[in-house]
Protein backbone atom coordinates (compact mmCIF):
# COMPACT_ATOMS: atom_id res chain seq x y z
CA UNK A 1 0.00 0.00 0.00
CA UNK A 2 1.39 3.48 -0.80
CA UNK A 3 -0.22 6.22 0.83
CA UNK A 4 -0.07 10.00 -0.22
CA UNK A 5 3.08 11.02 2.04
CA UNK A 6 4.97 8.40 0.43
CA UNK A 7 4.41 10.05 -2.87
CA UNK A 8 5.03 13.49 -1.81
CA UNK A 9 8.62 11.91 -0.46
CA UNK A 10 9.25 10.20 -3.73
CA UNK A 11 8.59 13.53 -5.68
CA UNK A 12 10.93 15.55 -3.02
CA UNK A 13 13.75 14.12 -4.56
CA UNK A 14 12.50 15.80 -8.11
CA UNK A 15 10.81 18.81 -7.08
CA UNK A 16 10.64 20.26 -3.62
CA UNK A 17 7.55 19.54 -1.80
CA UNK A 18 8.09 19.10 1.75
CA UNK A 19 5.91 21.80 2.99
CA UNK A 20 3.05 19.11 2.02
CA UNK A 21 4.41 15.99 3.82
CA UNK A 22 2.21 16.86 7.32
CA UNK A 23 -0.83 17.36 5.24
CA UNK A 24 -0.25 14.23 3.11
CA UNK A 25 0.71 12.21 6.21
CA UNK A 26 -2.32 13.38 7.78
CA UNK A 27 -4.81 12.22 4.65
CA UNK A 28 -6.14 8.85 4.54
CA UNK A 29 -5.61 8.68 0.97
CA UNK A 30 -3.53 5.66 -0.24
CA UNK A 31 -4.04 3.18 -3.11
CA UNK A 32 -6.13 0.57 -0.83
CA UNK A 33 -9.18 2.88 -0.57
CA UNK A 34 -8.66 5.63 -3.30
CA UNK A 35 -8.96 4.12 -7.15
CA UNK A 36 -7.94 7.74 -8.34
CA UNK A 37 -4.54 7.59 -6.47
CA UNK A 38 -3.98 4.17 -7.05
CA UNK A 39 -4.33 4.88 -10.99
CA UNK A 40 -2.03 8.21 -10.88
CA UNK A 41 0.42 6.06 -8.60
CA UNK A 42 0.61 3.33 -11.38
CA UNK A 43 1.02 6.08 -14.03
CA UNK A 44 3.99 7.18 -12.09
CA UNK A 45 5.36 3.96 -11.67
CA UNK A 46 5.09 3.19 -15.43
CA UNK A 47 7.45 6.80 -16.35
CA UNK A 48 3.87 9.17 -17.35
CA UNK A 49 5.66 11.72 -15.50
CA UNK A 50 9.04 10.87 -15.63
CA UNK A 51 9.41 14.61 -17.77
CA UNK A 52 7.26 16.21 -15.69
CA UNK A 53 7.11 15.47 -11.99
CA UNK A 54 5.84 19.17 -11.21
CA UNK A 55 3.20 17.67 -12.73
CA UNK A 56 2.51 14.99 -10.99
CA UNK A 57 2.86 17.21 -7.34
CA UNK A 58 -0.29 19.18 -8.85
CA UNK A 59 -1.76 16.17 -9.63
CA UNK A 60 -1.03 14.92 -6.28
CA UNK A 61 -1.90 17.78 -3.98
CA UNK A 62 -5.94 17.48 -5.35
CA UNK A 63 -6.14 14.74 -3.21
CA UNK A 64 -5.48 17.37 -0.21
CA UNK A 65 -8.19 18.92 -0.05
Amino acid sequence: MITLGNMFRELNSFVSCSNRFAQADASPVNTKNNRDFKALVEDWSMGAYDEDPGLMVQRLERFLK
